[in-house]
């Protein structure tokens, strides 16, 4: 009779945890199924990137047993994230003021029914730099615009239209004021003011290498400077400034000598490049990708000459706020050290670029 007893206590202690274990593991994430095929889109080749997207795919193709990730060279506008099905499968390269242009819901992103909230950081590609320039030694600073014909930008209805916007706004301007503004990729810039249709065109620099800091023009303006005498024309550091507390941007210094002819430093605005992903990402992929990325860091420059700046260290520092990224890769990034400030500060020898 006690035997009994017990083994209908047994039996009942056990029927009690089951059904305790039930919502407990209907809580749990479902589990990956393996191997996982991602696609990244990595934008033109020959661009960087293009370059660290197959450098990624190339790392995960090597150092991981189950993550496999297809280079696509195409857009990554929004409609990389229309198809629902397909979000858990893609990531992108891009800028860090993509998720809050089209969070503000405009720039396009209206159109599209999407919560642009769910786009996530992983880890960064480069810090750039970006100036202005003139073949007039008349034209300094932004007030010179007045009347001339001016290109900041490749395409209408983008960050670069509110930022430039913001700081004529700032000097008491408008688009108006200015003789033109043309929309045009930064090759086609350069011709046109070598050639007289334009006035003043953007220059874009990048890091290099932190170990000396070393400051690089593009091909185009490098290219550009080589062929003609180029002056340099400063933006309002008080309006960079406060264009920054709108837009994922910053004040930069860019230092003599990182063009041909530039004798002093010229006033600039930053951004990073950097991946971004779906928060319906899985977190073991996205923890995947983040071991990936910390244990081969080095690879980077096998891919790309500006991989250099790539470390354990620096992977991750894109300047903006842990609930930006992707929870799995905030988690990584904390459990390992890593940080998401801007990727100069803290660098000896870039105090004088990101001074503020």
């Amino acid at each position: 009779m006690k035997k009994s007893k017990v083994g209908a206590t047994i039996a009942t202690i056990c029927l009690l945890l089951f059904l305790i274990a039930i919502p407990i593991a209907g809580n749990c994430a479902e589990p990956v199924k393996k191997p996982y095929q991602l696609t990244c889109w990595g934008v033109k080749a020959g661009m960087t990137l293009y370059g660290y997207s197959v450098a990624l795919s190339d790392i995960a193709s090597k150092h991981s047993k189950w993550l496999k990730i297809n280079v696509i060279e195409g857009s990554i506008q929004p409609p990389i994230w229309v198809n629902p099905k397909r979000r858990a499968f893609q990531i992108a390269a891009q800028d860090n003021r993509q998720r809050w242009k089209y969070m503000t819901g405009k720039f396009g992103a209206d159109k599209i029914d999407y919560d642009w909230t769910k786009v996530r950081y992983l880890f960064l590609i480069n810090f750039l730099m970006d100036g202005l320039v003139t073949l007039d030694p008349n034209i300094k600073t932004f007030k010179d615009l007045k009347g001339k014909r001016v290109s900041f930008g490749s395409q209408p209805n983008t960050d670069f239209d509110f930022i430039f916007g913001k700081m004529l706004e700032y000097e008491g301007m408008t688009f108006k004021d200015l003789g033109s503004f043309e929309y045009m990729h930064m090759k086609a810039q350069a011709d046109a003011l070598k050639d007289g249709l334009l006035d003043v065109c953007t220059v874009g620099y990048s890091v290099k290498s932190l170990d000396p800091i070393e400051i690089g023009a593009s091909p185009f303006a490098t290219e550009l400077a080589e062929t003609t005498k180029l002056h340099f024309v400063d933006m309002n550091p008080d309006a960079v400034r406060y264009v920054s507390t709108l837009v994922p941007a910053g004040l930069v210094y860019i230092p003599p000598g990182s063009l041909k002819g530039q004798t002093k430093e010229q006033v600039g605005i930053s951004k990073s490049l950097c991946f971004v992903c779906d928060l319906d990402v899985p977190d073991e992929v996205v923890t995947e990708i983040a071991r990936l990325v910390y244990e081969h860091a080095d690879e980077f420059v096998k891919y790309v000459p500006v991989g250099k700046i790539m470390s354990k260290d620096t992977m991750c520092a894109i300047n903006r706020p842990g609930e930006e990224f992707h929870p799995a890769m905030w988690k990584f990034m904390q459990e390992h050290g890593i940080r998401n400030n801007q990727l100069l500060e803290g660098i000896p020898g870039a105090e004088a670029i990101v001074r503020p």
